[in-house]
């Protein structure tokens, strides 16, 4: 990356994602998730996202799951088309 913000890049997305160890309680997901998204909807965190080219988002534990089985399904064709081979 030559620029020096992330918006200089040419990506047209970036994922930061927080995650907990398998079995951790629903509820401390939860609480987590909460949290970090109260976070993300402070005027000063997203102004200093927004200087580097990040719109923060927020979803909710279930549809985080849910958006990585549909990632890992476009990235299981994907490899496959492509012939690479599992290691």
């Amino acid at each position: 990356m030559q620029g020096e913000h992330w918006k200089d890049a040419s990506v047209p997305q970036i994922h930061f994602r927080h995650v907990g160890a398998r079995g951790t309680p629903a509820a401390v997901l939860q609480k987590l998730n909460g949290q970090v998204a109260a976070i993300l909807q402070n005027a000063d965190v997203r102004e200093q996202f927004g200087k580097l080219g990040i719109t923060p988002l927020s979803m909710s534990p279930e549809k985080f799951a849910q958006h990585v089985r549909s990632e890992i399904a476009v990235y299981r064709r994907i490899v496959k088309q492509a012939g690479i081979p599992l290691q």
